[in-house]
């Protein structure tokens, strides 16, 4: 949506029906329909020609596909010549870290019943390189729920995930932002 709002053509492809019309409502809301194109289908096997798209988002959806791999095989497939690709990963090696094991070892979310993986940054850099996208950017991001009560907290969270964003608590910070760009 806010893609869409700064003037972008905006794809989105979802397994889930359901997800795909909350999508379509929230542009609907704000009059920006005419610039979404919807897709059921899987971020494993696109519904694209090559060299499609010049930016790829995949936010919050790698870390619950068994196939992530294909999934970013195919992210490099569609992009264009010097295309971006953003993509967030659940940072394994957070201070998070006990919760990250136990994902990991049960391959499921702690509160849900669905596949979740966690990656470690390594892992990260190593299937954006073998996929010859080139990772430009890591960030760190703490997540600050907006309905916290406690203001003195939300702001200690607000404050650490400033300072995680750029320095070196970003390599343990719960979640990690990778911008790349298609090297070939």
């Amino acid at each position: 949506l806010e893609i869409a709002k700064r003037g972008a053509f905006v794809t989105v492809i979802d397994s889930s029906k359901n997800m795909l019309k909350i999508v379509e409502r929230k542009f609907e809301r704000h009059g920006l329909k005419s610039r979404l194109e919807i897709h059921q289908g899987s971020g494993a096997d696109l519904p694209f020609q090559n060299k499609t798209f010049d930016v790829c988002v995949c936010i919050n959806a790698m870390n619950h596909i068994p196939q992530y791999r294909n999934v970013m095989k195919e992210i490099f497939r569609v992009l264009g010549k010097d295309g971006v690709s953003v993509t967030n990963y659940t940072n394994w090696m957070s201070y998070y870290l006990p919760y990250g094991v136990w994902v990991n070892l049960n391959k499921k979310s702690i509160y849900r019943d669905v596949y979740t993986k966690w990656f470690s940054i390594n892992e990260v850099y190593k299937l954006h390189n073998i996929n010859n996208l080139s990772v430009n950017k890591l960030m760190g991001v703490v997540h600050t729920p907006s309905n916290f009560n406690n203001n003195f907290l939300l702001r200690l969270l607000k404050l650490v995930n400033h300072i995680s964003q750029k320095s070196m608590l970003r390599y343990v910070a719960p979640q990690i932002f990778i911008k790349a760009y298609k090297s070939i």
